[in-house]
């Protein structure tokens, strides 16, 4: 995958070690209610057809209800869109030297924070529910040194190992800027 966010720290180039994505199960759990939202017209249809084919022989009924059927699918396809364009565009990426944030907030925004590695205080992971607990996925939350900044990320996979290998590599990347927090002191 390319990132045109990453750039060159300390002279060499800056590595993604972990892409991270919600579960797919939290993708499905949201768009099981598009999905029902979407056949409620065709249940509608076949469960009153006496209904349907009167409304659809009379001529201003029948546009009527053409329109507003066709208004409610497209809203609710969109809406549908969105929701899987939000779950498969908020990413967070893990490189060698930060955790970098990007949020989608729906088709034409989003939001991109970063946290230096070196600045981790503390990774919690958790599970909560049965779907969770199930599927193997949770919240975790980085909170870094000083500016009271958190860190927060729902429904991803494996959050135990993911806080580990953070912490890790949290750990890992601190001895090279023990010269740069003398500076600043």
């Amino acid at each position: 995958m390319h990132y045109p966010f990453l750039i060159t720290c300390h002279g060499k180039p800056e590595t993604p070690i972990l892409t991270l994505r919600a579960h797919p199960v939290v993708f499905l759990t949201g768009g099981a209610v598009f999905l029902i939202l979407f056949f409620v017209p065709f249940a509608a249809a076949a469960l009153l057809p006496e209904l349907t084919a009167t409304l659809l022989e009379s001529t201003v009924l029948g546009t009527g209800t053409v329109l507003l059927v066709s208004l409610y699918m497209l809203v609710v396809l969109l809406l549908g869109f969105n929701h899987f364009f939000n779950w498969f565009f908020d990413i967070w990426v893990v490189t060698n030297e930060r955790i970098v944030d990007i949020d989608q907030e729906g088709v034409f925004s989003k939001k991109i924070g970063e946290l230096e590695l070196h600045k981790v205080q503390d990774v919690l992971a958790e599970s909560h529910g049965v779907l969770a607990t199930v599927f193997g996925y949770g919240r975790i939350k980085v909170e870094t040194a000083g500016s009271h900044t958190e860190f927060a990320f729902d429904g991803l996979p494996k959050p135990y190992a993911v806080a580990k290998h953070i912490l890790e590599l949290a750990k890992a990347d601190a001895p090279l800027h023990q010269g740069e927090a003398a500076a600043q002191h």
